[in-house]
């Protein structure tokens, strides 16, 4: 498939940089217009909807009269005033959880400097696809803190902010003014001070595990996600964080992962799909205990859940997405 490319390896613009930004935040008001009207078409909602409809018109005598033909639509307006609670409420309380999610991605550092993150370690990448000029799909490799949380600037609720201090520096950047330095691990990167971090400080603690790469972000336009591109950046991400092939233009990896991992999303229910066409099955508890954990969102309580591949499940499952096309 066309217009699969690395976006940190070619240079990430500043307009590519915004439009990533754009395109991330904007699938998740495609989601809330997707995901909402699952909750009140729901069979317990509709069965609350019915019997509070029935009582209204039972109250107000709206039953059918024979000598007026038009009365016989009067127990619709049961159905249509119990209606407009439904769906107000459905929209007074997921919009503070939609706009949270969003907030939060939006303020994480490998967003806030996107090009820079990606560039820590080379398992992490950043790959688009993209299709008549235009980016449809997004995966984003983090190799440095796989099974962390990353924290966020910004808060749930507009004008709030989250962890003021510490967010950037835990993952390897450096406030300095107004500007932002990358350091690893201690040392001195693309000519900036070096800078020694102390266990602890910042808040880090946890010593991130070499072998482990996280899928960070992972989206596709709605239009085409029948069209493969799900499937197209998933392929060349794993390959890549495996180093079993590369695109062309890229380094490689010199020292591979053995296991990938991805934290799904509660507000895509159906991304689940792609992730075990390429092998990702559930991770024990056990192996996330010290990893970020799901939570339960939205009225019907949707839920992420960490799944993972290993090397040899997807150097299996790679011969037989090869054998077809792709899709």
């Amino acid at each position: 498939m066309e217009g699969l490319a690395h976006a940190n390896q070619r240079g990430m613009s500043f307009p590519l940089h915004c439009f990533l930004h754009f395109f991330l935040g904007s699938v998740f008001f495609v989601l809330k217009l997707k995901l909402t009207p699952a909750v009140y078409t729901h069979p317990l909602i509709l069965i609350l909807w019915t019997i509070l409809s029935l009582l209204l018109d039972y109250t107000l005598n709206w039953f059918p009269d024979p000598s007026f033909p038009l009365s016989y639509i009067s127990p619709l307006m049961g159905f249509a005033l119990i209606a407009l609670p439904i769906l107000a409420g459905t929209e007074y309380l997921h919009r503070p959880v939609f706009t949270r999610f969003l907030r939060e991605t939006m303020g994480a550092p490998d967003m806030i400097a996107m090009e820079r993150y990606y560039s820590l370690d080379p398992k992490s990448r950043v790959m688009v696809f993209e299709h008549k000029g235009e980016i449809s799909g997004v995966v984003a490799v983090d190799g440095v803190r796989a099974g962390q949380s990353l924290g966020s600037v910004l808060g749930a609720e507009e004008g709030q902010l989250g962890e003021k201090e510490g967010v950037l520096e835990g993952v390897g950047f450096k406030k300095q003014g107004s500007k932002v330095e990358r350091t690893l691990e201690g040392k001195q990167t693309d000519g900036l001070r070096k800078r020694n971090v102390k266990s602890g400080e910042n808040g880090t603690t946890k010593k991130s595990n070499p072998q482990l790469v996280q899928i960070r972000h992972l989206t596709v336009d709605i239009p085409v996600r029948r069209a493969g591109v799900g499937t197209e950046l998933l392929v060349s991400a794993l390959d890549h964080a495996f180093g079993i092939a590369t695109l062309p233009g890229s380094k490689g990896v010199s020292n591979p992962a053995e296991k990938v991992t991805v934290l799904t999303n509660p507000l895509s229910p159906g991304g689940e799909k792609v992730l075990r066409k390429c092998g990702f099955t559930s991770v024990a508890e056990s192996e996330t205990e010290d990893w970020p954990r799901a939570e339960k969102v939205g009225l019907l309580g949707w839920t992420g859940r960490w799944m993972g591949v290993s090397r040899s499940e997807w150097e299996a499952k790679r011969e037989v997405i090869f054998a077809k096309p792709i899709k």
